[in-house]
């Protein structure tokens, strides 16, 4: 959130990722690590600071999950060099079209704040 709001990248949702996140927020891993205010803050700057694209390039079938397929298209339809996410299906795919789907770290290496691992 930190970067975010420095600028040092562009944080880009759909109406689809949105509803998402405000789902998430709600299950309990979340609550027992967030307080409800921090939760709510987070919403309230991904709706009102987040750069909105509507979904224009549709996804069937590529994910694993059929609920990922939307993440996979709003990646696509907003032009974007990385997706990042901790879903160990999502990152297998490794890239989708011109998106490069990376962990939450490797983005931060991206970034330049984290060194890279090594190559196992």
């Amino acid at each position: 959130m930190r970067r975010w709001h420095r600028n040092e990248f562009a944080l880009v949702l759909s109406d689809y990722l949105l509803d998402e996140l405000t789902e998430v927020f709600g299950d309990p891993y979340f609550s027992k690590r967030l307080a409800k205010r921090v939760r709510s803050q987070a919403l309230w700057s991904f709706r009102n600071a987040g750069e909105r694209v509507n979904i224009t390039d549709h996804v069937l079938g590529l994910a694993t999950h059929p609920e990922d397929d939307p993440v996979l298209a709003t990646a696509i339809s907003a032009n974007v060099d990385y997706l990042v996410t901790g879903d160990n299906a999502l990152r297998q795919l490794g890239a989708i079209r011109d998106v490069a789907i990376l962990t939450p770290r490797e983005f931060l290496t991206v970034l330049g704040d984290v060194p890279s691992l090594p190559e196992e």
